[in-house]
Formats: structure tokens, C-alpha cells, sequence
């Protein structure tokens, strides 16, 4: 009898401990269990690591990018850590879609331009009369998601953002041009070819020169005015050899967000989300930087005894019909026989009301 009852009183002091071991592995797997809200589960906590490039350097004047990073860490809640390896000290400016597609970088904010030899057409998306969020609703963007995905590229959007034909604009140092037939005669320094055919046909002569070369040219008379994205006024210290600003400002954001397809693919859909939110909002403040951007350097080049200039209503409508109608000739003539694109981004990013068109600003 006292053994049996041994035995038993052994059996209980097995099975409760037994009891009180599975309740103590249940408390611990408790403990990896769901975490409170608003915390990421401990194995969800190391971020996704994407590497980018820009196009500009870091603290150029017109760098929007650390306002989208703020944005990204803002939607993602650190789920996604960008490192940036520089600008076209980097990588070439040239050279970055390229970059993205072969995955050395994850992400580019990169220029338009070079994109436009795997989607001839593309370039017209610097000539859009709407502005970044519009061209979102029209379609535009989702229109060059799918024209990028078969090169290995995923478009977030916009890198540049500004209202459109804001960016660029004429300066001149010898002349003050207040009318369209004030620019004959006139030889303008243009980088990369900018504009070449509506100065030509305004009977000025554009010369290919280099932004780090105005200066000289300038001052050394070889040059009586130039082309720039309108910051480039300060950012390049053009003010002393720079008389006149003329305010008929062209050109929309011509750099977007690019990231590799294979790397956009392994995000989980909540990421992707929180970058296409980033953009979307980013899209949206970044335009109103460049805005308070443009009044900065406004103020700094008319403090330097630079005068504002603009046309009247009618001269700054046919100035911008002129204008617009090269743009339009030379992005044909880019893409030879293949029209389908430039039709279809023609459709969505050119608007017959376009308040320019009438010489209102």
C-alpha cells in the first residue's frame, strides 16, 4: 500500500511538473507571439536595406532628395533603410538607369533623358503642362510603369517635382530681351543642346557649352546670355556676369525615382505601398519647395542688381507656342518611326487650355 501510494504521489509530482514546464514553454512562446500594436514582431524588425544614386550631388541646390527619404522613413517606419552612395561622383549621370537595371544600385534618382533610349518618347514627360499629382491622375504614371517593367525597371515618380514649365529659363548679360525678336543676334550658351531649335528659330545662335563653362563665356564675351534650370542663376554663381532674368521659365521634372524590377518585386506589398505613398506625397511638398526655392533666388539675383524681366501677355504666348511646337518637333524626330509612345504620352501630358498657351502666368 505505501508503495502504491509512492508510486502515485511520484506519478502526480511528473505530471504537475510536466504542467507547469508546458505552461512556462507556453508563456515563452507567448513572449515571440504578436507584438503590442504599433511594434513589428522581433523577427520583423531588421529593415530591408536598398542601396541608391542621384543625379545631382548631395547638397546641390534643387536636391529634393533627403525631403523623400524623410518621407519614405515616414510610411515604411523604418521597415526600409535607403543608403545613398553619393551623386555622379558615384556613378555617372549617364550611366545610373543603367546602374538599376543590372542591379549595382537598388534605386536611382536619375534623369530622364537616358531612360529615353529604352523608351523612345519618354523625354516628352519634361514637356508635361500638368503637374506631377495631375499627370498621376490622367494615367501618366502608371502608363510608364508598365512601358519600364519588360527593361527591368519599376518608375516611382517624379524627382524633380515643380508646377509645369517651370524649371528652366533664359539669363542674359549683354541685352535685355523684352520681346521674342530681341533674341536675333543673340549667342546663347546652352548645355547639351537645350532649346537649340527655339533659339535658332527666334534667330539667336546656341552655343554648346558646359554650366561650368558659362561663367567664362560670359565674362569673356563668347556668350551674350544662357539656358539653365532656373536655380543655376545662384547655384553656379552666374549672378556678377548676369544683367537680366528673363521670367518665361520651360520645362517640367525631367528626373524620377527608378528601381530595379527584381528588387521592387521582393518587397512585400505593404512596402511597396509605403514607397508609392512617399512619392505620391513627396510629389506634393517638393513642388512647393522648388516654388519657395525660385522666390529665394529671385531675391538673391535682383539683390546682385539682376532685373526680372517678362514679356507681355501676347509676345509671352507666342514665345511659349514657339517653343512648345519644337519641343514637340525635336521629340519626333528623336524617335524616327516609333510614334506609339510619344502619341500616347503626348495625349496625357500636353493640355490645349494650358494657361500658357494664352500668356497668362
Amino acid at each position: 500500500m505505501l508503495r502504491f501510494r509512492a508510486v502515485r504521489l511520484l506519478t502526480i509530482c511528473v505530471l504537475g511538473l510536466a504542467l507547469i514546464a508546458a505552461g512556462c514553454s507556453k508563456s515563452g512562446s507567448q513572449s515571440q507571439g504578436p507584438a503590442p500594436q504599433g511594434q513589428a514582431p522581433a523577427e520583423e524588425t531588421k529593415p530591408v536595406e536598398l542601396k541608391m544614386v542621384m543625379f545631382l550631388h548631395e547638397n546641390a541646390t534643387g536636391n529634393f532628395t533627403k525631403l523623400w527619404l524623410e518621407k519614405v522613413d515616414k510610411y515604411a517606419n523604418g521597415r526600409i533603410k535607403i543608403n545613398v552612395i553619393g551623386g555622379p561622383e558615384a556613378i555617372p549621370a549617364s550611366d545610373q538607369i543603367g546602374a538599376v537595371q543590372q542591379g549595382v544600385v537598388d534605386i536611382a534618382n536619375a534623369l530622364y533623358w537616358p531612360a529615353n533610349s529604352l523608351v523612345p518618347g519618354f523625354n516628352q514627360m519634361g514637356d508635361a503642362e500638368y503637374s506631377p499629382a495631375q499627370l498621376r491622375q490622367r494615367g501618366a504614371v502608371s502608363y510608364i510603369q508598365e512601358l519600364f517593367k519588360p527593361h527591368g525597371l519599376y518608375y516611382l515618380g517624379n524627382s524633380s517635382p515643380s508646377a509645369a514649365q517651370e524649371q528652366a529659363t533664359f539669363y542674359f548679360k549683354t541685352k535685355a530681351v523684352r520681346k521674342p525678336e530681341d533674341f536675333k543676334g543673340l549667342k546663347i550658351a546652352t548645355s547639351g543642346g537645350q532649346q537649340k531649335d527655339l533659339i535658332e528659330a527666334l534667330g539667336g545662335s546656341a552655343l554648346s557649352i558646359p554650366f561650368t563653362e558659362y561663367y567664362t563665356a560670359l565674362e569673356r564675351g563668347v556668350a551674350d546670355g544662357y539656358f539653365i534650370g532656373t536655380p543655376g542663376i545662384t547655384a553656379f554663381g552666374l549672378v556678377p556676369v548676369t544683367r537680366y532674368w528673363l521670367d518665361e521659365p520651360l520645362g517640367s521634372g525631367s528626373a524620377g525615382f527608378f528601381v530595379n524590377l527584381k528588387t521592387w518585386e521582393s518587397l512585400s506589398p505593404d512596402l511597396q505601398d509605403a514607397l508609392t505613398k512617399a512619392t505620391v506625397e513627396f510629389e506634393v511638398d517638393a513642388e512647393q519647395a522648388w516654388n519657395d526655392l525660385i522666390d529665394k533666388c529671385k531675391q538673391e539675383a535682383q539683390a546682385g542688381g539682376v532685373e526680372i524681366v517678362r514679356f507681355s501677355p501676347e509676345d509671352s504666348a507666342r514665345f511659349y507656342q514657339l517653343a512648345r511646337q519644337k519641343s514637340i518637333e525635336e521629340n519626333y524626330a528623336s524617335v524616327g518611326d516609333k510614334r506609339e509612345v510619344l502619341d500616347k504620352l503626348i495625349e496625357l501630358t500636353l493640355d490645349d487650355n494650358f494657361h500658357r498657351l494664352k500668356g497668362q502666368r
